[in-house]
């Protein structure tokens, strides 16, 4: 929400003069801590943020808040320099407009989501973190807001962008011709090893095959690989087949989404090279070159990326913009630029870096994600105000999901639907107060945009860049891979080739282009309405409106929309805000850092621990006592609870613990399950794991009790989960050995159905194998006799 005194707020020109560029230390602290959270969220995995990985990034947030207020506090007049008087000194007008009020209620509609599952069930460690991240979000924008308000600021902001966006594309280079073929190497190097040990006796290995299956595990952690799980074969295929670049995300379309906004950006600096003004402003052949091969290294690796949705994004806003400023310059740009647009993808055709399966796979793509959005649809139709919950839409689409369908996909794959699945209707309502506010801004401010200033004597800036925003961002690129090296996962050469990368590409702007820099930073508020157009097209058929690193971009555009649809607004004393403001954000770092950072590490550590130990062979005792300390430094993570129950689990079918029988073993594998259930109920996998506890038992005491309830809970799973096939196949053979047969035969039935559809349809990842495909086929023939 914007502030104002209520004297005459000056332009942004007179607010810049040469003796207000000087701020508090604490300011030049904050704009430092900002420009460190803004890179931060393109250096991190944003698709982690349910799992708590990027808190610590909203942390960094609310402390700049802080220091923001703290330094206005300590800013303010004394009694004495004011003669007592602070009237017109220490009132300020807050007024409350659309917009922030729209980013607001999708904030309120998280935290609402989030109190909601408390009540009626749900994964709460996911929906407290995502709340959490929208919290963080909510700050990020009020201080964008802040800074893009100051000229110098802003100027610093996009040339950080500017300088980020070559190393970035550069990255994408890497990962495509080299990087995916190294780690191709060694995936299935480390897979081969684990194959051959997994299974045998670890206490008659040598000490070789010791180390290289502790190296095989960790380098799966590492990678966050789903060894065991059935979404292995998908992520193997996505590595060996695929050579989409990443950058520092997890998902190619998430890259694609920056790359596309960084494009923009470069493009508009375009505008400024080429204008009726570009010799005043000294534009040289070394500059243009500069710029060609800026702007065609970053559009050739969004080719190399094969987002279809960010491509066509590119392609429609475009067209609307050279529609909107038709001109015969205009013309000319789009002539060349087409040209030389179609010469990068000609290249890319001939080198091989796309083919025609990117069109020809686009039909059944786009089929894919209709059939994403009408199963969310369905969804949503159960819980219109709440949706599913923050974090909470993979389990609840499953029990949804259509047969045959593709992949247990993480969100909706269309903004609107995952901001209603995961913030509910306060979310809409948000995006409808956002929408509304644009519509009513751009109306009032058609005149006064257009007549923005484009001449370097109506540009008070210095000649040279200001340093904390900047110095923040770079910051951001020896940090991330300095933790990435205390994580014993090795030096991330690549996060500071980028950050020197980024450091020369700042030193050339600087030397050879800050003029235009100042343009663009001029021009960024006719630039950020088109620049929102497209990354919203691009949301409209892929994930990312839940990632903090896509909404960040989001944010920063709407915060450069000039203020003017404002519905209210009231007058409080200056003193009072920015304490409050203070105080305020020391609370919620308190509050993130206890429910949620501290309890997510804990919990980590624990089970990093507790691995490493099993690793090692340590005795069972000191194992069970690592896991019960991670179920208890996260009371609401399912995870803990879930490796601890495995671990019984797979004690019990080949190991002893301290002496203990093996029917304690199971006994115990059970309670942890149920715990694990217990924290994330609407996931089918959890009944399951209670039923395979019970199936154990039965297979161990040859209760009935302890088959019926291996039943009971293995059709709750599957009532949850209905179209999977090899959750169907476990059922059956279950209902087979507790002599149910005609019930096993129709799930023997169903589940050889339910594969044969994902066959039909090219889905690997939920495939039978072999032989649980003949042994279903031996129970319907043994039942049917």
């Amino acid at each position: 929400m914007p502030a104002k005194r209520i004297q005459r707020t000056p332009t942004a020109g007179e607010s810049l003069k040469a003796g207000d560029t000087f701020a508090a230390p604490l300011e030049q602290l904050a704009l430092g801590l900002a420009g460190l959270g803004w890179m931060l969220r393109w250096l991190t995995i944003t698709e982690a943020a349910n799992a708590g990985e990027t808190l610590w990034v909203a942390l960094l947030w609310f402390l700049a808040a802080t220091l923001f207020c703290w330094s206005d506090f300590r800013n303010l007049p004394s009694a004495g320099e004011t003669d007592g008087d602070f009237s017109g000194q220490e009132r300020q007008v807050l007024e409350v407009d659309l917009l922030s009020a729209g980013v607001m209620l999708i904030t309120v509609g998280h935290v609402v989501g989030c109190i909601w599952l408390y009540f009626y069930g749900g994964q709460l460690r996911f929906a407290l973190n995502l709340s959490w991240e929208w919290i963080g979000l909510l700050v990020s924008f009020l201080i964008l807001r802040r800074i893009v308000r100051n000229l110098e600021w802003r100027r610093d902001l996009f040339a950080i962008l500017l300088a980020s966006a070559v190393p970035f594309a550069f990255v994408g280079l890497w990962q495509h011709y080299v990087w995916y073929e190294q780690s191709s190497q060694e995936y299935r190097s480390q897979k081969e090893v684990y194959l051959e040990l997994e299974g045998t006796d670890p206490t008659v290995w040598n000490e070789q095959e010791r180390k290289d299956y502790s190296e095989a595990i960790n380098y799966f952690q590492q990678q966050e690989i789903p060894l065991g799980s059935e979404s292995l074969q998908s992520w193997e295929n996505r590595l060996l087949a695929s050579r989409e670049p990443l950058g520092f995300f997890a998902l190619t379309n998430s890259f694609a989404a920056l790359l596309l906004f960084l494009l923009g950006v470069w493009l508009a600096l375009a505008n400024f090279m080429t204008n009726d003004q570009s010799k005043r402003l000294k534009t040289g052949k070394w500059q243009c070159l500069g710029w060609l091969i800026a702007t065609g290294t970053i559009f050739y690796v969004l080719l190399l990326t094969k987002s279809r949705s960010a491509w066509a994004a590119f392609i429609i806003t475009a067209a609307m913009f050279c529609l909107f400023y038709w001109t015969r310059r205009a013309f000319r740009g789009l002539l060349y630029g087409g040209a030389g647009l179609l010469c990068l993808t000609v290249f890319a055709w001939l080198s091989g870096a796309i083919d025609t399966e990117v069109f020809s796979e686009a039909p059944r793509s786009l089929q894919y994600r209709f059939i994403y959005w009408t199963t969310t649809w369905e969804l949503l139709q159960d819980s219109l105000f709440f949706g599913t919950g923050p974090g909470n839409f993979r389990t609840s689409y499953l029990q949804y999901r259509p047969e045959g369908a593709s992949e247990e996909v993480a969100d909706p794959h269309q903004f609107l639907l995952d901001l209603w699945a995961n913030g509910g209707l306060l979310a809409l309502l948000g995006i409808a107060f956002i929408v509304f506010y644009l519509i009513k801004s751009g109306r009032q401010n058609a005149v006064s945009v257009q007549n923005i200033p484009t001449s370097d004597s109506s540009f008070p800036l210095g000649s040279g860049l200001s340093h904390s925003i900047i110095t923040g961002g770079l910051a951001a690129f020896p940090l991330v891979g300095a933790m990435h090296w205390l994580n014993l996962s090795g030096l991330e050469w690549a996060l500071f080739a980028a950050g020197v990368g980024a450091s020369i590409c700042l030193l050339l702007l600087s030397r050879f282009a800050l003029p235009f820099v100042n343009q663009v930073t001029l021009f960024a508020p006719r630039l950020a309405p088109w620049l929102l157009v497209a990354l919203l097209i691009h949301l409209c058929a892929s994930g990312g409106i839940e990632m903090p690193g896509i909404v960040q971009m989001l944010l920063l555009l709407l915060a450069l929309i000039p203020s003017t649809a404002t519905f209210g607004s009231f007058s409080i004393s200056r003193r009072t805000s920015s304490a409050v403001g203070a105080s305020s954000g020391v609370v919620l770092m308190g509050l993130l850092y206890w429910t949620s950072w501290l309890p997510v590490q804990q919990a980590a550590w624990n089970l990093e621990l507790a691995e490493q130990a099993r690793l090692d062979n340590a005795n069972g005792q000191d194992i069970q006592a690592l896991f019960n300390q991670a179920v208890h430094a996260d009371p609401l993570d399912p995870q803990p609870s879930k490796r601890q129950g495995d671990f019984l689990l797979s004690t019990a079918l080949g190991r002893t613990l301290g002496g203990g029988n093996e029917s304690t073993l199971v006994d115990l594998s059970i309670e942890s399950y149920k715990e694990s259930l217990k924290r994330d109920p609407r996931n089918a996998r959890r009944f399951i794991d209670v039923g395979r506890a019970y199936e154990e038992r039965y297979r161990r005491t040859n209760e009935k009790e302890a088959g019926n309830q291996a039943v009971s809970w293995y059709q709750k799973g599957i009532d949850r989960y209905p179209t999977h096939p090899g959750l169907r196949a476990q059922f059956g053979l279950l209902l087979e050995e507790t002599g149910q047969m005609v019930e096993a035969r129709d799930q023997a039935r169903e589940a050889l159905r339910l594969d044969e559809l994902n066959n039909q349809a090219g889905h690997t990842d939920q495939r039978l194998d072999s032989g649980t495909q003949e042994r279903l086929k031996h129970v319907i023939e043994t039942s049917s006799e």
